[in-house]
């Protein structure tokens, strides 16, 4: 492989990065001694890198008397905003002892800057860098942190706002920064849980349960609840509100000793210690005088107990192992003993319990061993592991589940109003409700994320960070393999991952042994002979860690692969060949897809590929441009065409080019054809033709597709206007072009527009017999064979064959189409299939279903087919209101924009309706609309005539008139049933309007 298409390493990821500066350091410099200065700074800066390695983050680099550390990288840890506070704290702490310690007039200072955002990690020559706006911007906000302070950005307070107290909002200005940055003043750390003002949502059966186990707490016996569950589930949450909820009982005054266990605490007995000094309200910088008499003052333990303990506080005790047991023995026993005989127990709370140290572990494994009076523990991790169940025996498991759908939605608007006092859409809050899969701290996180930045598709730091850890127990190779993983678009054989990890300069025999281990681990799943990512989320976190250099390269080199084998999934090659920047070759791939002009799933592919190869080849933009205006044509999104070709004439003008003006012109003619503009449609057809012509005499291939489709354009049009003579040249022309070409596709074509002549003249038996046979032929779900059952389903319906029409509208539905019209007609369709088979649930559904997609239609004349279709299956069901209903607007637009064909089916609907509630008034404005459509000469379907001749038959007063409309029905009616045929004709006088017709008619 050429070194220029090697990986790089590093990857993206968001961390945490702590700026801290000396203040004043040249003065210091001015008043101390060259080597008491070196003496001073070494043990400043040793202590601060002891403390930062501690909480495992790394120093990045130093610039003069500036430290730069950074938590996250090399290992990410979900709490890396905490960790970084945390230890700019402890570092503030020691800076404030070496002060006390030094008999110096120069006090040392710092201002510490703590923010979390993106970088990006990589080797410049020898030495890993990190790069990233977050750099800069923990430097700036250092710059107004206070003297012996710390400063956290807006990102780095949301996340570690439950164990810190934090100040008032500060917004930062300054050169370089567009808007105010929001940072945070660090105030010191929380000695509690922190709530928030929103209401816990789904957890009270929980609460309930702990409350009722805490009730019945017998201090003799070990007992308490153990809450399990994966991060951001909202352990944490639960024993918030519980420990609120026993606050508010009746008379309790029982203690309660609460504390977070942390891993990287490296002092002995620090949860122990942490409990309680967090009881006592303990500064840990207080001196041990004052520790010992505020122990004294709480308890009556011995002055020699307070102040050992005091000194297990301050990490100078010197007493052996043993002895600091039973201190710290002796004052929780006094503590647990304060509550005998009150109504309520002691109540000892610890989180994150798998990060407890060992020392605490082994004193309450002593304590309850030894202890004759026992707190209730309420214990937080994410599983029951070994050292858990050795220590605390039998705590009961209460595991905390993902939040239901109905319960995700009213976080989510919770979280919402405490945002911005806003409702959130419910597109939105489905779509979050679906990536946090239940998990309330994705909830908050997507909620917040969706608010700010009007997006809910991105994924949140917090939660990114969340899964990314969770990897850090793999291996290097075995995190980087999942890694480039997730670059396929759906599914991958492990034969593909083996090859690209080949590419890539793996090993491949890795890839077996580890795709089997993430199968296990519920990572990946069996798809058929292939595989795929579990959790859409985890798949987009993993892909979101790479570099966007190494994402192309991964990108084509899977394009690669798939075009090699032959016979790629054509959306999934595009989406592998867009992501690499391959935009010739994804045209080419576009151009050669036999689907895209009818699929508007390619419209998304198709819009990066415009933007992506420019305008410098007028040629290919004219394809391209050509191609979006079919898939917008044929999906029926009129308004956007229009100005695409008048782009097009624009560009076929300023070029004089030939080809360019025969697609405009071609793309025109339909157009003009759907809105019922005849003269403009032959217009435009001929122009389409002419310069058809043209191009090819110029040298270029024309394409016989497009000349044929601009005659089919033209046969229809000229059937509409009645125009049969001209329809039988324009035919004949079609058979001849379609002969000129080994294809198939164009004889099918042919065929289909053959179907589609036979249905408007209302002979479905032949239109049966064109399209049964053309079917056949196909390949399932290819561009013209969901054209052709489309048609096949109208010919049932017309021929009222029910469950033949069943057998063909469900395979519709179930392919790539995504034209609205043709869903809502198809699912009307249905519905009177389902209601004369029996179904009338089913039927009312496929309705409503009907209704609702013709609703979503945006131009003019797809709605009226739709609601044409929808308004004639109301009346066959008998629902006269729902007819009327749907009716009425689709009749107004269709009048405005003279649409003959459909005009006159929703004429006679309402002239029926308006005949069966005897409304004379109406019933006479309806017909005499409709008499103007009959003697315009336009083609009129031939039920719709039958129905016109009826009415006007009972309805006219002159005998010859009568006798006149008397026989126009009758051979209306010979024509009609002749079409439907033996077979089905009880079906056919089965619909309302029929029945009525044959029983008065005789």
């Amino acid at each position: 492989m050429p070194a220029t298409e090697n990986l790089r390493s590093g990857e993206r990821r968001n961390v945490t990065v702590l700026f801290a500066d000396m203040k004043d350091f040249t003065s210091l410099t001015g008043k101390l001694d060259p080597e008491e200065i070196d003496t001073l700074m070494s043990r400043v800066f040793s202590g601060f890198e002891s403390i930062i390695h501690r909480y495992e983050g790394t120093v990045e680099k130093y610039i003069g008397d500036a430290l730069v550390a950074v938590f996250g990288v090399p290992t990410l840890h979900e709490d890396d905003p905490s960790r970084a506070v945390g230890a700019a704290l402890d570092f503030l702490e020691e800076i404030a002892a070496l002060n006390r310690d030094r008999d110096s007039a120069a006090e040392i200072a710092f201002r510490i800057g703590v923010t979390t955002g993106l970088i990006t990690t990589g080797r410049r020559g020898e030495y890993d860098v990190v790069t990233g706006h977050a750099m800069a911007e923990a430097a700036r906000i250092q710059a107004e942190a206070p003297q012996n302070g710390v400063l956290a950005s807006r990102p780095t307070f949301e996340r570690c706002n439950h164990e810190f107290e934090f100040g008032e909002r500060q917004p930062i200005v300054g050169k370089g920064i567009d808007e105010p940055l929001a940072a945070y003043p660090v105030i010191g750390r929380l000695s509690r849980p922190a709530g928030d003002e929103i209401r816990c949502v789904g957890r009270k059966p929980i609460i309930d349960r702990i409350l009722k186990r805490f009730l019945r707490h017998d201090a003799t016996q070990t007992q308490g609840c153990l809450l399990t569950g994966e991060p951001g589930i909202g352990k944490t949450r639960v024993a918030h509100e519980f420990l609120a909820t026993i606050r508010e009982l009746p008379g309790f005054e029982s203690g309660i000793l609460y504390a977070r266990a942390r891993r990287y605490r490296s002092q002995s007995f620090a949860a122990v210690t942490d409990l309680l000094c967090n009881y006592f309200g303990i500064d840990r910088n207080q001196e041990a005088r004052t520790i010992a008499d505020v122990v004294q003052n709480s308890l009556e333990v011995e002055e020699k107990t307070a102040l050992g303990f005091a000194r297990l506080v301050a990490g100078v005790a010197d007493e052996p192992e043993n002895q600091a047991f039973v201190v710290l023995y002796l004052i929780l026993k006094s503590i647990v003993k304060r509550t005998e005989g009150a109504p309520y127990g002691c109540l000892l709370c610890v989180d994150d319990l798998h990060f407890m140290d060992r020392s605490s572990r082994d004193f309450f494994q002593f304590y309850l061993r030894n202890a004759d009076a026992k707190p209730f523990f309420l214990l937080l991790n994410r599983t029951v592991s070994e050292p858990i169940s050795t220590v605390f025996g039998e705590m009961e498991l209460i595991p905390v589940e993902p939040l239901d759908r109905e319960q995700s939605r009213e976080l989510i608007t919770l979280v919402a109003q405490s945002v911005s006092e806003s409702e959130i859409s419910d597109e939105v809050s489905d779509s979050i409700a679906e990536r946090a899969e239940g998990n309330p701290l994705f909830i908050r996180e997507y909620t917040r994320y969706a608010l700010e930045n009007r997006d809910s598709q991105d994924i949140p730091a917090t939660i990114q960070n969340i899964i990314l850890t969770s990897l850090e127990s793999y291996d290097e190779r075995t995190r980087d393999l999942m890694k480039r993983l997730s670059v396929f678009a759906l599914n991958f054989r492990v034969e593909d991952a083996e090859h690209l990890e080949e590419l890539t300069q793996g090993d491949p025999k890795i890839v077996r042994p580890a795709i089997e281990e993430f199968k296990r681990e519920g990572i990946l799943v069996e798809d058929g002979d292939s595989v795929m990512f579990r959790f859409d989320l985890f798949k987009k976190t993993l892909y979101d860690s790479l570099l966007n250099y190494n994402k192309r390269i991964l990108h084509r080199f899977i394009a690669d692969q798939m075009q090699e084998r032959g016979d790629p999934h054509p959306m999934r090659l595009l989406h592998h060949l867009l992501r690499a920047e391959e935009y010739d070759r994804a045209a080419e791939a576009l151009f050669a897809s036999p689907h895209a002009t009818t699929n508007i799933e390619y419209l998304r592919y198709l819009d990066r590929i415009i933007e992506g190869v420019g305008d410098s080849d007028h040629e290919r933009s004219v394809r391209l441009l050509f191609m979006k205006s079919a898939i917008l044509f044929n999906n029926g999104i009129t308004e956007e065409t229009d100005s695409l070709l008048r782009g097009m004439i624009g560009l076929a003008t300023t070029a004089a080019n030939t080809r360019y003006a025969a697609a405009a012109y071609h793309l025109l003619s339909a157009y003009y054809s759907k809105a019922y503009c005849f003269e403009k449609t032959r217009q435009c057809g001929l122009k389409a033709l002419a310069f058809y012509d043209s191009a090819r005499l110029d040298g270029h291939q024309a394409g016989t597709a497009n000349r044929q489709n601009v005659l089919e354009i033209m046969a229809s049009s000229e059937l509409l206007r009645n125009n049969e003579d001209e329809v039988t040249r324009i035919m004949t022309e079609i058979e001849e072009l379609s002969e000129l070409t080994d294809d198939p596709a164009n004889r099918e074509r042919v065929l289909l527009a053959h179907a589609d002549h036979h249905l408007l003249r209302g002979e479905y038996t032949s239109a049966l017999e064109v399209l049964t046979d053309a079917t056949q032929r196909l390949p399932r779900e290819s561009e013209i064979w969901q054209r052709l059952h489309f048609s096949l389903g109208n010919a049932y319906l017309y021929s009222c064959n029910w469950k033949a029409l069943l057998e063909v509208d469900q395979p519709v539905l179930s392919g790539p189409t995504q034209n609205r019209s043709f869903i809502s007609q198809t699912h009307s369709r249905l519905a009177a299939a389902y209601h004369f088979l029996g179904d009338e649930s089913e039927s009312a559904r496929r309705l409503y279903q009907a209704e609702f997609t013709a609703s979503q239609i945006r131009n003019d004349f797809d709605r009226v087919d739709s609601l044409r279709t929808l308004a004639s299956v109301y009346l066959m069901c008998g629902d006269e209101q729902k007819a009327q209903e749907v009716a009425e607007p689709a009749t107004a637009i269709s009048l405005r924009h003279s649409m003959t064909f459909p005009t006159m089916t929703l004429l006679m609907i309402l002239v029926e309706v308006a005949s069966r509630r005897d409304e004379p008034k109406a019933f006479d404005y309806y017909l005499a609309e409709a008499k103007l459509l009959f003697e315009s000469g336009m083609l009129l379907a031939n039920r719709d005539l039958l129905l016109f001749h009826f009415h006007s038959f009972r309805s006219t007063l002159d005998e010859e008139e009568r006798e006149s409309y008397r026989i126009a029905a009758k051979q209306a009616w010979t024509r009609e049933t002749a079409a439907i045929g033996e077979a089905f004709l009880p079906e056919f006088l089965r619909l309302g309007p029929i029945h009525r017709v044959h029983r008065e008619l005789g």
